[in-house]
């Protein structure tokens, strides 16, 4: 999967291919967040999908020992298709159901995305 994304991902004709190859190895692979993580950010990069990019990072963000960056990454994209308050509302939900050491990097993200998008607290 690493070579599928550092390789395969990056040769246009063949972007597509490689998501959809991670897409399927993560689906198998459920201990493993860094696989969806990366997808998920070469589904926005690459092809401009916030759609795809957002179920996967959310993918990724469900898994065990992910980096807040997955959630934080997967508001951005929710935000991106749904608006700012609905990013927001996704990430006050993941602060709820994840571990208490991920609400302090959740919470940050929470203010600097208000901030960013002129929304009251």
């Amino acid at each position: 999967y690493r070579l599928t994304s550092g390789l395969l991902a990056f040769q246009n004709e063949h972007t597509r291919d490689a998501l959809a190859i991670m897409e399927h190895g993560a689906q198998y692979r459920t201990w493993d967040w860094e696989t969806p993580l990366i997808a998920g950010f070469l589904a926005h990069d690459l092809l401009e999908d916030n759609t795809l990019a957002f179920d996967l990072m959310n993918l990724a963000s469900s898994r065990a020992e992910a980096p807040p960056l997955a959630i934080s990454l997967a508001a951005r994209f929710l935000a991106d298709m749904e608006g700012s308050e609905t990013g927001i509302q996704y990430l006050r939900y993941m602060k709820s159901i994840m571990p208490k050491g991920y609400s302090k990097p959740i919470d940050d993200r929470i203010k600097v995305l208000e901030k960013e998008w002129g929304i009251e607290p």
